[in-house]
């Protein structure tokens, strides 16, 4: 099977996954397929954190290794100092397929003790990518396909690496942690699972909304709740909006170290309307890259307070 092939196959796993956990997305794809439509994600968005863990590269890394296998290359790179997050967005020649967007928390730039609350909290960190599994990533990038008999437990690994890779995190620690930044306690509770999927407004091919503002006010009206405000203005290069996050019972330890579950965002599904823009070859093409500001926006829709 082609490098092609399989991405599609731990693509559509992760879609499914996603659709399995956020019911807006599901509500949106129901609806468009409902329409003769097509349901194409803009990008996947994922997390990290980047300091010393146990058995896995830290931060953006592993997430370069899986999806430089398959063609995708970094387009751009970005910095939200507010934050404290760096990020880069890989895009693939085959515009239809998502971009990906990973972001990573810069630990180093938070006091010595927010360190230390994740590092006891990721200590059993148990690595998704085997080397068994690197090798096979690394046969991909230089040869383009992976033996039929093998690829259902490659892609089952591949996906496998898309959860938490450590045991549940203690109550206290995600709530003080949550204190200084939300998005490091998403990470201590979900992982390396998706962090959301966007639809492409611009290939959704649905008569009754041809922009942003109708497909919002179709959700709307099938109870989606949605972000107050769209990011970016009417005829701006991109234009962004999303569902309320999901909110999961998420599993935690207690002071007695019992496991309990507490609720927690996870996920929202995004909105991404991009427009044209003048390539060096003079052609009018649609604008790929990200706007920080919208970004830094889009990032509070997981605070555990909304």
């Amino acid at each position: 099977m082609n490098k092609k092939q399989v991405l599609e196959q731990i693509l559509g796993r992760l879609w499914q996954d996603y659709k399995d956990r956020v019911e807006y997305a599901n509500i949106y794809a129901n609806l468009v397929e409902e329409k003769k439509g097509e349901v194409i994600n803009d990008h996947i968005a994922l997390r990290s954190i980047k300091t010393t863990i146990p058995n896995q590269d830290s931060g953006i890394i592993p997430f370069l290794e899986i999806f430089e296998a398959f063609d995708y290359e970094v387009k751009s790179d970005y910095q939200f100092s507010s934050k404290k997050l760096s990020a880069v967005h890989l895009e693939h020649e085959d515009n239809r397929l998502p971009k990906i967007f990973v972001s990573e928390l810069l630990v180093s730039e938070f006091a010595h003790d927010f360190d230390e609350i994740i590092k006891r909290n990721i200590a059993s960190c148990v690595c998704k990518l085997n080397e068994n599994v690197k090798h096979q990533l690394q046969n991909l990038k230089n040869n383009d396909f992976i033996d039929d008999d093998k690829v259902n437990e490659f892609v089952d690994h591949i996906v496998e690496f898309f959860t938490r890779p450590w045991n549940p995190p203690q109550r206290s620690d995600v709530y003080e942690i949550n204190k200084f930044s939300q998005y490091a306690a998403w990470v201590l509770l979900h992982g390396n699972s998706v962090n959301h999927f966007t639809a492409y407004i611009n290939f959704q091919k649905v008569n009754e909304w041809p922009d942003i503002e109708t497909t919002l006010a179709a959700l709307s009206a099938q109870g989606v709740p949605l972000k107050d405000e769209l990011e970016g203005e009417k005829g701006s290069v991109l234009r962004q909006s999303a569902s309320e996050a999901v909110t999961e019972d998420c599993q935690v330890r207690d002071a007695e170290g019992h496991l309990i579950t507490i609720p927690w965002s996870y996920a929202y599904y995004e909105f991404a309307e991009r427009g044209f823009v003048t390539n060096p070859n003079g052609e009018n093409v649609l604008f790929q890259g990200f706007l920080g500001e919208q970004a830094t926006n889009l990032f509070e829709m997981t605070d555990a307070k909304k």
